[in-house]
């Protein structure tokens, strides 16, 4: 049995009818692969077979990563030690395998569906002069060939990026390239990249600003550029336009506190009164506005969020922050709630969820007596509803306990 059979026969010993590897077989699997990938491997890196390890180690990477199993969570693992192991082959194999490996990668990553953990080692190695010239052809090739796939263009262009600065090319090239290519994100990035290696921030500020206007309506790359301003013109000690930046960063990245704390601490106390205004203003639709609430600690504005939202997700996320300070009105707020929740619910189960809440509610100050009184509401109001009724009564039940 050659050692490609011997994996399948491991494969095939755990795999159930359904064609998946069962949680209770994992960890057999796991240890049986395993010790393929470290003895039987090493064994032949030992006897210098490397080309023979390196596809094994291909072999296995395929087969563990595409086979169903109900419990992956230790496949990275296996995965990572198929990387490794072919780290030490190309390290340490003769130049008539590395370009046999080589050849390989080049094959694979020809295919429009590979998998981005060959492309990332494939690019990360081979760095030697005469490689990095085929890599650069072969990236560019790629380039040419993607059409309607801007992601995957994208990311090319940046592989054939890394290969031109890789073989040396100079800053002014690479820029060229860069600009050849200004649609792409990841192109106009690598030019503000290099502009500020230059120390030419006035270059990379107006390439930030076209960014900007470009991927408007990508909030997570628009959120990046504002931070790569504010940083600059922080260097550059422009400090209304640092301050600018960082309020707009509050609002196209809200759930970074650390931008908002930033910009706080610019001001004098009385001077963020007036200013912190504005951006409640700014941020008056968001449920981040809460987040700011409590940083200010502004718990009467908060409770008026809280009790303001339909349904509990927000009192749940404040409840903690309000309760010592407000319990009336929160007991309100879920009695309200409550009252809403029980006209639809039908079920046993959706039942014991709202006792479940109004247990909640007994960790609040005068908790018992809102539940006692909901008890006592939903007993004449629901008297046909016997399975509500039973959970109630065991409610009850718990409260007399607690001495009500």
């Amino acid at each position: 049995m050659n050692n490609k059979d011997y994996v399948d026969s491991i494969i095939d010993t755990y795999m159930n009818y359904d064609y998946y590897i069962p949680y209770e077989f994992v960890d057999s699997f796991v240890s049986d692969i395993k010790e393929v990938l470290t003895e039987n491997i090493q064994e032949m890196i030992d006897l210098k077979q490397y080309y023979n390890a390196f596809k094994l180690s291909s072999y296995i990477l395929f087969k563990i990563n595409y086979i169903d199993i109900e419990d992956a969570e230790d496949i990275p693992m296996l995965s990572q030690i198929c990387l490794d192991n072919w780290n030490t082959i190309i390290n340490i194999c003769d130049k008539e395998v590395s370009d046999k490996i080589f050849a390989w990668f080049v094959d694979k990553c020809s295919n429009d569906f590979v998998d981005e953990i060959l492309v990332s080692f494939f690019m990360e190695h081979f760095k030697e002069r005469n490689y990095l010239k085929e890599k650069l052809k072969f990236t560019q090739q790629k380039v040419n060939f993607i059409r309607h796939n801007d992601s995957q263009k994208s990311k090319w262009l940046s592989y054939h990026l890394q290969v031109m600065y890789d073989l040396g090319y100079s800053d002014d090239k690479l820029m060229k390239y860069c600009k050849g290519n200004w649609k792409y994100h990841s192109m106009r990035q690598a030019y503000i990249d290099l502009s500020l290696k230059q120390n030419n921030y006035n270059e990379a500020i107006v390439a930030l600003n076209h960014s900007i206007k470009l991927d408007k309506y990508n909030q997570k790359l628009v959120a990046s550029y504002h931070h790569q301003l504010k940083d600059i013109y922080q260097l550059l000690g422009s400090i209304e336009e640092y301050k600018q930046q960082l309020k707009l960063l509050i609002k196209f990245n809200p759930n970074n506190l650390d931008d908002y704390r930033e910009l706080k601490s610019l001001y004098t106390q009385e001077a963020w009164n007036e200013i912190r205004e504005d951006i409640f203003l700014e941020l008056s639709d968001s449920d981040y506005i809460a987040v700011v609430y409590k940083e200010e600690g502004l718990y009467d504005r908060l409770l008026k969020y809280v009790i303001d939202r339909e349904g509990l997700v927000a009192l749940e996320n404040y409840e903690e922050d309000l309760k010592d300070k407000y319990p009336k009105q929160l007991l309100r707020k879920y009695t309200r709630e409550l009252n809403v929740m029980v006209q639809s619910c039908r079920s046993r189960r959706d039942y014991r969820n709202l006792i479940d809440i109004m247990k909640r509610m007994l960790q609040i100050r005068g908790g018992s007596i809102a539940v006692f009184e909901l008890i006592n509401d939903w007993k004449v109001r629901y008297k046909n509803r016997y399975a509500l009724l039973e959970e109630l009564n065991q409610l009850q039940g718990v409260l007399y306990g607690l001495g009500k």
